[in-house]
């Protein structure tokens, strides 16, 4: 039986810290509703009481929905409204004394296993115990999810469906192996191996040693390629690195592209340019965390739809927000009298990346565009 949750316990999971903007709360009987009105008393931002007939709407719209009622009926009523794991909300289901509080849906991805610990602690008081129940199989065994580490430091589940061979390694106790491109803190727990990225990419950056990052396991010297991984970079294929039967590829942002473009380039040009340098360089499009470039080219249509192209923020600067970032820059003095500023794109990049932030490529021309490619260095904490 898993131990209560106290509910003044130091480090413990509070209903504000779960990041849910919209959550309905559920209740059939009299007893449902009371212990409904006590959930809703804290006066969360975000969470209000609701109606069964709303379920189809709710399950779309809201973060998390939370049932006191038969998990049954639960099950009954959110079957046909299934979708994917990357999608569907947390569920929770508490019983009508509030004994108990089941993690049922979107444990991982959704925050159920969140959610459920948070109210067994808000409704463990005085002499009521409230217990979460969680299923899932990583937390049982007490190993790390890396669904979950990857939701904890916003990284990108390129293929979800790799998760459970990582998974069903490290609660069966069989090893995997870990590279981690930027610093990591903190350790992971099970039998995971750290690797550093072999030094042959322009983008490869080694994880710190000087973190306690060492796992059960320990770091390696080798990748072995009998062992399932999880690789956590911008880098399309790691060079350097033999296959493995399974890998679990987790994509930061860390990618800050400084851009310019002759007015009225047409979007498609623009983007097509993008994508292939970024090819070339064996960079993750996903990997994108801004685009920049010169105020003057704020109406520029195709820059921003580049930027809807890529799914990341457009910025652009004044003239002397960039000049302290032209040090060491290919200066041009046709830009200087155009914008002010001896170079654009490469300062645009850097100002955007900010501290801790490397130039890999400091200017690409072609056909009256230009990129510059800055790469930050990302700091990871494991779980």
């Amino acid at each position: 039986m898993m131990k209560p949750v106290d509910a003044g316990e130091e480090g413990d999971i509070t209903m504000m810290d779960q990041g849910m903007k919209k959550v309905a709360v559920f209740a059939l009987t009299p007893q449902g509703k009371e212990l409904r009105k006590q959930l809703l008393a804290e006066d969360t931002p975000g969470w209000s009481s609701a109606e069964l007939d709303d379920i189809e709407t709710l399950f779309q719209t809201c973060d998390g929905l939370i049932f006191i009622m038969a998990t049954g009926i639960v099950v009954r009523y959110i079957a046909p409204l299934l979708r994917h794991k990357r999608e569907d909300p947390a569920v929770v289901v508490l019983d009508q004394a509030g004994r108990y509080v089941i993690s049922l849906l979107s444990g991982h991805l959704g925050g159920a296993n969140d959610l459920a610990r948070a109210i067994a602690a808000q409704l463990t008081t005085g002499g009521h115990v409230c217990l979460p129940v969680i299923t899932t199989g990583t937390d049982v065994a007490d190993v790390t999810a890396f669904d979950v580490f990857a939701k904890a430091n916003q990284l990108t589940i390129e293929d979800i469906s790799q998760i459970k061979y990582i998974s069903s390694d490290l609660i069966a106790g069989r090893p995997i192996q870990v590279g981690v491109e930027g610093k990591l803190s903190g350790s992971f727990r099970g039998p995971v191996m750290l690797l550093d990225f072999p030094e042959t990419s322009p983008t490869a950056v080694k994880s710190d040693k000087t973190n306690e990052n060492l796992s059960v396991e320990g770091r390696a010297t080798q990748w072995n390629p009998d062992l399932n991984r999880v690789l956590v970079t911008s880098q399309c294929h790691v060079k350097g690195i033999p296959p493995s039967p399974h890998c679990l590829w987790l994509r930061p942002k860390d990618i800050y592209l400084g851009i310019g473009c002759k007015k009225n380039t047409a979007p498609q040009k623009l983007i097509r340019f993008i994508c292939h340098q970024l090819r070339k360089y064996d960079i993750f499009c996903g990997s994108i965390a801004c685009l920049s470039s010169h105020q003057v080219k704020a109406n520029e249509s195709a820059m921003h739809a580049a930027a809807k192209y890529f799914q990341c923020p457009l910025v652009f600067y004044k003239t002397e927000e960039l000049e302290p970032y032209c040090i060491d820059i290919e200066y041009s003095d046709f830009v200087k009298q155009t914008v002010g500023v001896g170079a654009v794109s490469a300062p645009a990049a850097k100002r955007a990346a900010g501290p801790k932030s490397h130039l890999l490529i400091e200017k690409i021309r072609y056909d009256g565009m230009t990129l510059s490619i800055v790469k930050k260095e990302m700091q990871y904490t494991a779980c």
